[in-house]
């Protein structure tokens, strides 16, 4: 910048916002902290309420990340991250984004089943919005007081699975703002685009009801038609306040309710579940990348090739199953063939149509065979390639299900999405020691990666079945754009491109999933790719439809990087000279 220049910056400046001066250090989306340069301090009405050091933003985020180190728990570690969240937007995502693989675990699970019941100790500023049981004919009104009518993506909760087997009630707050700092960090969505928010109808914990210091509704869980007309008004409020294009995430809700309202949207709003539809999307990218190990001719990754088995019938199983079929019949299965490969056991054994006590969901999977209690005995009738855990009920597979299924398959594919690791079905260790290494694991361990395991000399690299490797580009494409509906066809591309991800050198090594450094750009493709299917199918609201779409896209992310707090520009004949 010349004298000419700095003359005109000291005299005419235009701040990037309304708020002026001390504001900048104030609201969290403005601050720079030490990055703001002398000229900014000055022009602003702030110079001298700041130490004289001008940092650069990598300095910050050095700074930042050698002060979190320093803090001996990730519960400290987690109070840290959200006070730098509450001061300064802007290195916060970049600091998270530069060490995702080390951050993520602490801003969402399994950091978060630590921190969701201190929730109403730890929040200084609203981080979301509460609907409670007594705002019944008034939710609207509710949905307008929150402070931004730029909303395009709410992430919707009762708390009831927050902390996945524990009822968190309004505590269960943190699963949504968890969310919400994800689709930022590991997508680019605008933070003003993103609302969080809990249905607050009860808790049925015990130990919250009987805290005096519980912040929600201090009653049972309140269920059935009062709680669904609750939620019904809230999408109606949603959709008057943002538009029908809005995105609503539901997320943290029991299996019933996930199944309940997501069959009974779907059709009538842009919706996905998160249990669901990412999750069944993440354990298909895993068997994508699976086929292309066992079959290496096979580059397109099919997976008609495989049988599978599925051990629990809850939303994460049930949402497999679904996203599986979708698979198989773009590769030219019907869908009934595509049923046929999949063998689904709950509680009570495999799922047959002699059973009388199965929903609609389960129903669809149901086999004309006798009734089998056991696992073992469905493995030794089905000889799968494919077995997938999904119950929190510890490790039901034993070492001899996996030899035998070592014996029958040249690598069998094993994935184990149950977590903490105390309730997975198979653990990574346990996974390499019973096949003898001749396996192909992924886990839903709450360590983030996995810990490597050693056998017979060999180290194996397994990752995690994760959703968010699928959500966020899943929610920065529906926003870009504007869809009117999600479908399961995107969730299917999207496992597609998570595969892509996958090098050799990671499949070498028994990774079925790529690194999460990738994850920005993994999430742009999701969000392109989605993007074309709702032009083609006419759910894309933003019209016209952009000559490029990434480029769009890009044009639409969030940026991490610190800009000038002052734009100017000559005016005047004088300063035009």
């Amino acid at each position: 910048m010349n004298k000419k220049q700095l003359d005109i910056q000291r005299k005419y400046y235009v701040s990037n916002y309304l708020q002026r001066g001390i504001d900048h250090l104030r609201i969290a989306r403005l601050n720079k902290g030490l990055g703001f340069k002398i000229a900014e301090r000055q022009a602003l009405g702030f110079h001298g309420l700041l130490p004289p050091a001008v940092w650069t933003q990598k300095q910050l985020v050095e700074h930042s990340w050698n002060f979190l180190n320093r803090k001996e728990n990730n519960f400290e570690k987690y109070i840290y991250l959200m006070e730098l969240l509450d001061i300064n937007l802007k290195l916060f995502h970049q600091l998270v984004y530069e060490h995702i693989e080390d951050i993520m675990p602490l801003i969402y699970r399994p950091t978060i089943n630590q921190t969701c019941p201190k929730f109403h100790y730890l929040t200084r500023f609203p981080k979301g919005l509460y609907i409670s049981l007594y705002d019944e004919g008034n939710v609207y009104k509710l949905v307008k007081n929150w402070p931004s009518s730029e909303v395009r993506a709410i992430i919707l909760t009762d708390g009831e699975r927050a902390l996945e087997s524990e009822d968190a009630g309004a505590l269960g707050m943190c699963l949504p703002t968890g969310k919400s700092l994800l689709y930022t960090t590991m997508a680019g969505v605008k933070p003003v685009y993103c609302l969080p928010v809990l249905i607050d109808v009860g808790t049925n914990s015990q130990e919250q009801l009987n805290d005096k210091f519980y912040v929600g509704i201090n009653k049972k869980r309140v269920t059935g038609k009062i709680f669904e007309e609750l939620v019904d008004e809230f999408m109606r409020a949603a959709v008057r306040c943002f538009g029908p294009n809005v995105l609503i995430q539901f997320d943290g809700f029991s299996t019933k309710h996930n199944f309940l309202f997501l069959n009974k949207f779907k059709n009538d709003y842009c919706v996905f579940n998160d249990d669901i539809e990412s999750t069944g999307a993440a354990v298909l990218s895993g068997i994508v990348t699976a086929s292309k190990i066992v079959y290496p001719k096979n580059k397109m990754g099919f997976i008609s090739y495989n049988c599978f088995v599925l051990v629990g019938a809850g939303s994460a199983n049930l949402g497999n199953a679904d996203v599986i079929v979708e698979a198989m019949k773009a590769e030219g299965l019907t869908e009934q063939e595509a049923i046929d490969r999949i063998f689904i056991l709950d509680s009570k054994g495999l799922i047959v149509k002699s059973r009388h006590d199965l929903n609609v969901n389960k129903r669809r999977f149901a086999k004309d065979l006798k009734p089998m209690k056991t696992i073992e005995e469905v493995l030794k009738l089905v000889r799968p390639t494919v077995l997938i855990g999904a119950t929190g009920a510890g490790e039901l597979f034993t070492s001899e299900m996996i030899k035998d299924m070592a014996k029958y398959n040249k690598l069998p594919v094993v994935i184990s999405i149950s977590r903490p690791e105390s309730e997975a079905e198979l653990t990574a260790e346990n996974a390499y020691k019973y096949a003898n290494g001749k396996i192909l694991f992924a886990g839903g361990s709450n360590d983030f990666p996995i810990t490597p395991v050693t056998h017979r000399g060999k180290t194996y690299y397994p990752k995690q079945a994760h959703n968010s490797h699928i959500f966020p580009g899943i929610v920065l494409g529906a926003t870009a754009v504007r869809l009117r509906f999600i479908t399961t066809e995107m969730f299917f591309q999207a496992a597609k491109i998570v595969s892509k991800y996958v090098t050799k050198e990671e499949m070498d090594v028994g990774s079925l999933y790529p690194s999460m450094s990738k994850i920005k750009e993994i999430s742009l493709d999701i969000a392109v790719e989605i993007a074309k299917i709702g032009y083609r199918t006419g759910m894309a609201l933003h019209l016209p439809e952009p000559k490029n779409i990434k480029e769009y896209i890009l044009n639409e992310q969030y940026r991490n990087e610190y800009v000038p707090s002052l734009q100017i520009h000559p005016w005047g004949e004088e300063e035009r000279e």
